[in-house]
């Protein structure tokens, strides 16, 4: 486990939050100190077979990690367009949609108008068809 945003599993896809495995790695710790402290015998977590289903853990060693598999809204779905579709082919990376504008477009309208995706869809529909009709 590594540091290293998306390479090795240490990290979310946003580099600041811990992923499935180093918070694993941290309760050990934790749970390690109290079995010291108040005489316990909880188990540790095992590590390695947390790694094998932590989706921030980049298998192939490509730098692209496979992502979680449910879908992102605003801002954290743009996080969502750098995973690696293929984590068991090193030359297989991120690939961005053909749509990747528009997506970026919406989340960032949507993060910095406050509007929730679908209301901001429908401005947006009703902008393209008045400028469209001048």
């Amino acid at each position: 486990m590594t540091r290293k945003w998306t390479r090795g599993g240490a990290f979310t896809l946003d580099g600041v939050h811990p992923g499935y495995t180093a918070q694993a790695f941290v309760a050990n710790h934790v749970l390690g100190e109290l079995n010291i402290s108040l005489g316990l015998s909880a188990p540790l977590y095992d590590l390695e077979m947390i790694a094998q289903t932590d989706p921030y853990w980049d298998r192939d060693g490509d730098g692209w990690a496979p992502g979680p598999d449910y879908a992102a809204s605003g801002i954290a779905a743009l996080l969502f367009l750098l995973t690696d579709s293929d984590d068991t082919d090193s030359t297989v990376g991120a690939e961005l949609p053909p749509e990747v504008w528009v997506q970026l477009s919406r989340a960032l309208l949507s993060e910095l108008l406050g509007l929730p995706e679908i209301r901001l869809a429908r401005i947006i529909r009703a902008y393209l068809c008045f400028t469209t009709s001048l």
